[in-house]
C-alpha cells in the first residue's frame, strides 16, 4: 500500500537522527538528499528545497561526487517542477558533470532524462530529441524503473511535438507493463499523459475517464504537483464537451492547488515565478471567450493585446513576444502603448498585476 505523507516523513526523521548520532557526515548526506525527494514528492516545495541545500553543502565539504550528483539532481527536479526551465537544466547539468566524474551510468541517464523533460518544457524539441536518443532509443523496450522513466519522458516529447497518437501508444504500453496493483493504484503521469494524448485525438469522453482516473492517483498519493495540471486538462476536456460549469470548477480546482504550492515556497523570487508560470499555464488551457466579451470584460482590451499581456506577465521580454506571436517587434512595443494607455498604467509589473487580478495569468 502507499504510504502517506505522514508516514514517510516519520521515516525520514528516524533517518536523519540516525545519521546525526553517527556522526557520517556521507549517510547525512544521503538522508538530506532522500528527504528533498519526499517533500518534493508531496509538494512542499520550500523545504524540499531546504533539504536539497544542505545535502549539497555537506556533499561539497565532503566531496563525495555521488552525494554531488544525488544533490545537483534533486535541485534540478525541483526547479523543473517550479516550471524555472533554466535553473534546472543549470542544476542537472552540473549533476551530470559529476556523474560523469563518478563513472556513473545510472545517474548519468537518470538526470538526463530530467534534462530532457526540462527541454520539452521549454519547447526545444530537437535537444530534447538529440539527449533522449543518446541514453535509450525511443523503440528500445524499457528494462526497468530508469529507462520506464525514459520512455515517458519520449511520450512527452511526442505529445508536445504533435504526435499524440505515439504518446498514446507510449503511455498505453507503459501501463499494461506495470505492476500488477496499478489498476488499484493508478499512476497517475502515465494516465495524464494518456489522456492528453487522447485530448489532443479528440476523444474526449476516453479522454474524460483517462484523467478522472490520473486525478484519482495523485489524490492517492497526495501529490499536488501533478494533480493542478490534471484539473486544468479536465477543464479543458469538459470545455470541449460544452460543460462549461465543470470545465469552471475544474480550472478554480487548479488554480487553488498551484496558490496553495506556491505558498510553501520561501524565497520571494522563485515562489513569484511558480505563481506567475503556473497560473499562465492554466490560463492558456481555457477555452477562449469570445471576442466581444473579452473585450467588454478586459477594459478595452483586444484579444491580441489580451495574448501580449499574459506573455508578459510570464516574464517574456518585447523581443520574446515577438517571437512567440510571429509579429515585430515594434508591434509588440505599440500593443503594449496601447495596452497601458487602456489600463492607465505605466509599467510591466503594473500590467503583471492586471493579468493576475483578472485571472489571466
Amino acid at each position: 500500500p502507499l504510504k502517506t505523507r505522514d508516514e514517510c516523513m516519520q521515516n525520514v526523521r528516524e533517518a536523519l537522527q540516525l545519521a546525526h548520532q553517527t556522526n557520517l557526515q556521507s549517510e547525512l548526506a544521503f538522508v538530506e538528499f532522500v528527504a528533498a525527494q519526499v517533500l518534493l514528492s508531496f509538494g512542499e516545495f520550500g523545504n524540499a528545497f531546504d533539504h536539497a541545500q544542505k545535502s549539497l553543502r555537506i556533499a561539497t565539504a565532503i566531496e563525495h561526487q555521488q552525494w554531488l550528483t544525488a544533490s545537483y539532481g534533486a535541485l534540478g527536479q525541483l526547479y523543473l517542477l517550479l516550471l524555472a526551465p533554466s535553473q534546472a537544466i543549470s542544476a542537472l547539468r552540473l549533476g551530470m558533470m559529476y556523474a560523469e566524474t563518478l563513472g556513473s551510468a545510472f545517474w548519468h541517464s537518470y538526470l538526463a532524462s530530467f534534462l530532457a523533460q526540462t527541454y520539452v518544457l521549454q519547447r526545444d524539441f530537437s535537444s530534447a530529441e538529440k539527449l533522449l536518443k543518446s541514453i535509450m532509443p525511443r523503440e528500445q523496450e524499457p528494462a526497468n524503473a530508469g529507462e520506464r522513466h525514459i520512455a515517458y519522458i519520449w511520450g512527452e516529447l511526442a505529445l508536445a511535438d504533435g504526435e499524440p497518437d505515439v504518446a498514446l501508444t507510449i503511455a498505453e504500453h507503459l501501463m499494461l507493463s506495470a505492476p500488477n496493483n496499478a489498476e488499484s493504484q493508478p499512476i497517475p503521469h502515465l494516465l495524464a499523459l494518456k489522456g492528453n494524448a487522447l485530448l489532443k485525438l479528440h476523444r474526449l469522453e476516453e479522454a474524460t475517464f483517462a484523467l478522472e482516473e490520473a486525478k484519482r492517483g495523485a489524490e492517492q498519493r497526495q501529490a499536488p504537483s501533478i494533480r493542478w495540471r490534471i484539473h486544468c486538462s479536465l477543464g479543458h476536456v469538459s470545455s470541449l464537451r460544452h460543460k462549461h460549469e465543470h470545465a469552471q470548477h475544474e480550472y478554480a480546482t487548479a488554480r487553488g492547488i498551484i496558490m496553495k504550492l506556491a505558498k510553501t515556497i520561501e524565497q520571494a523570487d522563485i515562489r513569484d515565478h511558480f505563481e506567475q508560470a503556473a497560473l499562465l499555464t492554466l490560463a492558456s488551457e481555457k477555452s477562449s471567450q469570445p471576442r466581444k466579451a473579452a473585450t467588454e470584460k478586459y477594459d478595452g482590451l483586444t484579444p491580441r493585446e489580451i495574448e501580449v499581456l499574459r506573455y508578459v506577465a510570464y516574464g517574456l521580454t518585447d523581443a520574446q513576444v515577438a517571437e512567440k506571436l510571429v509579429i515585430s517587434h515594434r508591434t509588440v512595443h505599440s500593443h503594449l502603448n496601447s495596452i497601458y494607455s487602456k489600463l492607465g498604467i505605466t509599467s510591466r509589473s503594473a500590467a503583471t498585476r492586471y493579468a493576475i487580478e483578472h485571472h489571466l495569468a
